[in-house]
């Protein structure tokens, strides 16, 4: 085990190599909580030594004083002076008249200066167990699932709130053979249907006390990191399942995608009938599945009737299209589709704001930090994805 001193010097060097980042503002919040914890142990080690040298002189002073005067007996002025305990044991008992053996016989027992009792660690909160109680400051953080689908879209800007754009419907009417004096058939295209995508806002906010910002930066730095992935998480969320109401996104599944019901195919067969059924309808490539999991380690394991992996995926890919597997779909449902014909539209970024002006947060020393983004969702091209139930039909 490393002595005090190697602890320290081992702490001292982690220290020096934090500076660069330090200096050149590099410094994150976990490198600077690390380097406010080693400072702090580096003071409690010097400390430790501090006590451990007082501890030592007070020793040799101590034994300098018997070196010259001997182990004396308990007060008068018969003092019996000894050089040591033992001596002074037989000096004692042959003042008080005993040989060894009538001392022995009769339990003689001398009292002499000594400290018997014995130094322990204590209770929990007392004595030296403090210094063995050592805090580690990266946590145990919760489960957060990976967030994938924003980045299966195209993405795009948008300066006002609301983007519209025209829908074409077919052509009425049809060119025809005529003859070389024959009239032309008329054809017509209807005026367009104009749609409408809104830029909506997802936020929350969190309060802190102005002592915890300074003695705890890196458990805010933890609650900021945790607020912003809940926001990006309902992001998520609004992009696949938001249902247009109130404040919400109208997320794909509610845009009048297709939809595969079950049949007597095989999910395998028809996820690739889906990504088939794109491409015929809107000359769309598809270029994602979305699945569950639990899903896709079924295509990853099925087998044929003899018990021979079928092999139907090839790493992250089904039919040699990517796959991403994703708890943010439920199990037994598969989406697939031409994502880049779809954008995810952000007006500016994620925004981090504070302030102490909210009541009288002010005076009471408080802060509240708020996180926010606005986005929308432009689908342009609804047949361009399909929604797949899993599942033979009974």
């Amino acid at each position: 085990m490393a002595s005090l001193k190697e602890k320290r010097a081992a702490l001292v060097k982690q220290l020096e190599e934090k500076q660069g980042l330090l200096a050149a503002g590099k410094a994150d919040g976990d490198t600077i909580a690390f380097v406010k914890n080693a400072l702090a142990e580096v003071e409690g080690i010097d400390r430790q030594m501090d006590g451990m040298k007082q501890s030592d002189d007070l020793l040799t002073q101590i034994g300098q004083l018997n070196a010259k005067s001997g182990v004396q007996h308990v007060g008068g002025s018969d003092a019996i002076h000894a050089k040591s305990v033992g001596e002074y044991y037989v000096k004692s008992m042959q003042t008080a008249g005993f040989d060894v053996k009538s001392a022995i016989a009769h339990g003689y027992e001398v009292e002499c200066k000594a400290n018997t009792d014995t130094n322990v660690e204590g209770a929990p909160s007392a004595g030296y167990t403090p210094y063995l109680t050592q805090t580690d400051t990266e946590p145990a953080r919760p489960y957060q699932r990976p967030l994938v689908v924003a980045d299966l879209f195209s993405t795009g800007a948008i300066t006002g709130t609301v983007l519209q754009y025209p829908v074409f419907d077919e052509l009425e009417g049809n060119a025809k053979m005529v003859e070389e004096t024959g009239a032309a058939p008329q054809v017509h295209w209807k005026d367009p249907t104009w749609k409408q995508d809104k830029i909506g806002k997802v936020a929350s906010f969190f309060g802190i006390s102005e002592d915890m910002m300074d003695d705890l930066s890196w458990v805010i730095g933890e609650i900021n990191d945790a607020a912003q992935y809940d926001l990006k998480l309902q992001e998520e969320t609004q992009l696949l399942s938001g249902d247009g109401t109130e404040n919400n996104l109208t997320g794909l599944f509610n845009r009048g995608i297709q939809t595969m019901d079950k049949d007597e195919l095989s999910d395998a067969d028809r996820l690739s009938k889906a990504a088939l059924q794109i491409t015929t309808t809107t000359n769309f490539q598809a270029d994602a599945y979305v699945m569950n999991p639990l899903d896709f380690w079924k295509l990853t394991i099925a087998k044929d009737a003899n018990g021979n992996y079928l092999n139907l995926t090839d790493g992250a890919k089904l039919w040699n299209i990517p796959t991403v597997a994703t708890t943010a779909i439920t199990e037994g449902t598969a989406l697939v589709g031409a994502f880049k014909s779809a954008k995810v539209l952000r007006k500016g970024g994620l925004v981090v704001k504070m302030t102490d002006s909210d009541t009288d947060d002010f005076l009471h020393f408080k802060q509240k930090c708020r996180v926010s983004e606005r986005l929308g969702l432009q689908v342009k091209y609804p047949k361009a994805f399909v929604k797949v139930t899993l599942g033979k039909a009974a």
